[in-house]
């Protein structure tokens, strides 16, 4: 796949890819929030997407697109810095 970035056009391999997120699975119902205590899971998106490989890129780990963004909700707290990502019922 070709496509052009800061460096001008590059061709990169892509590839179709399950995509799991770990995350602490916090009970919303409970009086408090604290990650303390709670179990680590994985969440794993049913259907496949497209990845292109960048490589060796030392600037991020991976981007990701709309199409993996909109399978959640987000919630990010300005004061206290904090972001939230939420599993859509």
């Amino acid at each position: 796949m070709e496509f052009s970035g800061l460096h001008g056009p590059q061709t990169h391999s892509r590839y179709l890819a399950a995509i799991g997120i770990w995350a602490h699975r916090v009970d919303s119902n409970a009086a408090s929030a604290s990650l303390a205590g709670t179990e680590l899971s994985i969440f794993a998106i049913e259907t496949p997407f497209e990845v292109v490989d960048m490589d060796d890129n030392l600037n991020f780990d991976l981007i990701l697109g709309f199409d993996v963004l909109k399978q959640f909700s987000f919630k990010f707290d300005h004061q206290d810095k904090e972001f939230e990502m939420v599993v859509k019922p």
